[in-house]
């Protein structure tokens, strides 16, 4: 009987020790491997948000005549060589930027000229040229069509001249600033096309030199409240 006991005994240990060397034996598992993050995207200009816009002013004013704040006052030389408003219209290109759904980042260049010469061969010329960013949020919008408001600011230089033939040139020149809000409507046309026309209003302050011909330079200045203007533009979405 103690033989058997021995005997179990010593096979139980061997089993034990046998299963021990076993577990010892067996390899490690490998860690799990960390996933690689990406870096994280740049910020950059999002050139899907920008757009192009052909623009084209002056085609009224609702009874409150004006031009853009930019415009000198009287930047237009009369017949007489005296000076007087011009009524010449501005066409403009500018970019505009999409902040997010409802507010966009414009900015625009616009030029204003005139030519005429009379049958006594006398020459009377202008150009405008006008800086205007806007920035600009939706009101309401519906389908295809969208009503926008905004504030705006502007930055002009005018020149002007009546040149007789065989004469000396009478000259005019200028620059004004000004700044205030537009309302418009836009619709889609063609996917990445719209159309849009918008009415602006705001103050302006205008001054320029006339310097007659053989006579003294006068300065003109002026504060108005004057420039509400109308107009229309192409919009394409690049």
């Amino acid at each position: 009987m103690k033989r058997t006991l021995a005997l179990l005994l010593s096979l139980t240990l061997v089993a034990a020790m046998a299963a021990a060397q076993g577990q010892a034996a067996a390899p490690k598992a490998a860690p799990a491997a960390t996933p690689a993050v990406a870096p994280a995207p740049g910020r950059g200009l999002d050139f899907s948000r920008i757009g192009l816009n052909f623009g084209f002013d002056g085609l009224g004013s609702f009874g409150i005549s004006g031009v853009p704040a930019g415009v000198a006052p009287q930047s237009y030389l009369s017949a007489a060589g005296t000076p007087t408003s011009s009524d010449a219209s501005y066409y403009g290109v500018g970019l505009r930027y999409s902040l997010d759904k409802s507010t966009d980042l414009r900015s625009g260049l616009s030029l204003g000229f005139q030519s005429t010469k009379d049958n006594a061969s006398t020459t009377r010329s202008s150009f405008s040229l006008v800086l205007r960013p806007a920035l600009l949020s939706t009101l309401a919008s519906t389908g295809d069509l969208r009503l926008y408001w905004g504030p705006y600011a502007e930055l002009g230089f005018t020149s002007a001249s009546l040149e007789p033939s065989g004469g000396t040139a009478t000259t005019l020149g200028g620059f004004g600033i000004g700044g205030g809000a537009l309302i418009g409507a836009e619709t889609s046309l063609l996917g990445r096309l719209s159309l849009g026309a918008e009415y602006s209003l705001g103050l302006a302050y205008r001054s320029s030199t006339y310097a007659p011909a053989g006579g003294t330079s006068t300065y003109l200045h002026e504060f108005s409240l004057s420039t509400g203007s109308f107009g229309t533009y192409l919009g394409f979405k690049l």
